[in-house]
């Protein structure tokens, strides 16, 4: 495997004390592989991208156990320094609005010329040479007149695809794609996640797909980690997981997708943890202060007993063998 993680967890230290962000027991990327991460707002999925970058956006926020290998490199224990020395070289990142990412008084050139001599040690005649090829290659129009503009002079898909082209500047195993088609409209959306497809193919890069969005999951991703409140609840190939989900929760996020099929009915939507239903569209966060000793879904799930407020389900296989799943009654629900 190109990536193992197993029993990761990222705590906060609060005022209030001490909670687990995230209680990842596993999650794999081979190499050549797409891996897609799904869940609602608040699930844990781009906490799970910023444990393996050290990219924590506060102090309080640290990797407190587990194991991260990375090509073979233990990730967990090793300093900062060396952790950074990986991100855009070894692991490449494309965040989910590329406006707030890229530097505004800066022009496009400057940018990736800068992160081209950081990770190569060439001169700015060979850095700008490559800067050209990097936004031809994701197929932006004109490069060299590109290079010249700022970012507010861009489009949304635009500035997208150079953050894809900043991301492939270090020619990275691992690229990690939190939300990166979030900003853009449906046809752009379509475009930019082709040229993920084919950049991945003609690099032999793994990829990590980070999204809410189930449809582009489908699309572009071999395996699939359904997530919540920061742990693994269902895993297995994209389409078996999709087809043939197994915890309610997975099987409740398939529900409340709308659909041409579905029109002038009223969409599913997932129960808040008092019972309440959620708004059509909302994307309620896991409601508990603490990390709860049984399911941690349990809370918001119509299936629910006693065993699963008290005994934390483990990930097994569902009653086809086909994938894994997180619930005590797998065997009614999942069948």
């Amino acid at each position: 495997m190109l990536l193992q993680m197993k029993d990761v967890k990222v705590t906060v230290q609060s005022s209030s004390g001490a909670r687990d962000l995230l209680n990842l027991s596993e999650l794999s990327v081979a190499e050549g592989e797409a891996v897609g991460v799904v869940g609602e707002t608040g699930s844990g999925k781009t906490m799970t991208s910023l444990a393996i970058t050290r990219l924590f956006p506060t102090p309080a926020i640290r990797l407190t156990g587990g194991s991260i290998s990375f090509a073979g490199q233990e990730l967990s224990g090793l300093p900062a320094k060396d952790v950074e020395r990986l991100r855009g070289k070894q692991i490449g990142m494309i965040f989910q609005d590329p406006s707030t990412s890229l530097n505004p008084v800066f022009r496009i050139g400057r940018t990736l010329s800068d992160l081209i001599r950081e990770h190569h040690k060439v001169g700015r005649r060979t850095a700008r040479e490559r800067a050209v090829e990097l936004l031809r290659r994701v197929e932006l129009p004109q490069p060299e007149e590109m290079l010249e503009r700022y970012p507010f002079e861009l489009s949304g898909g635009q500035r997208q695809r150079v953050m894809i082209a900043m991301a492939l500047v270090g020619k990275p195993k691992l690229l990690i794609a939190d939300e990166p088609t979030t900003a853009l409209d449906v046809t752009i959306q379509a475009g930019v996640l082709s040229l993920l497809k084919r950049l991945q193919r003609e690099e032999a890069m793994s990829m990590m797909m980070i999204t809410h969005n189930m449809g582009l999951v489908a699309h572009t991703t071999d395996r699939l980690y359904v997530m919540y409140d920061g742990e693994v609840v269902e895993t297995g190939e994209t389409k078996r997981v999709l087809t043939s989900p197994g915890h309610p929760y997975t099987r409740m996020l398939l529900r409340s997708i709308p659909s041409w099929e579905k029109r002038g009915t009223k969409l599913s939507a997932l129960p808040v943890a008092d019972g309440r239903e959620a708004e059509p569209g909302g994307e309620p966060a896991p409601a508990s202060d603490g990390r709860p000793n049984g399911c941690v879904f349990a809370g918001r799930c119509p299936y629910a007993e006693a065993v699963c407020r008290k005994v934390k389900p483990e990930l097994r296989p569902m009653p086809d063998g086909s994938h894994l799943a997180g619930c005590h009654r797998l065997e009614e629900i999942g069948a």
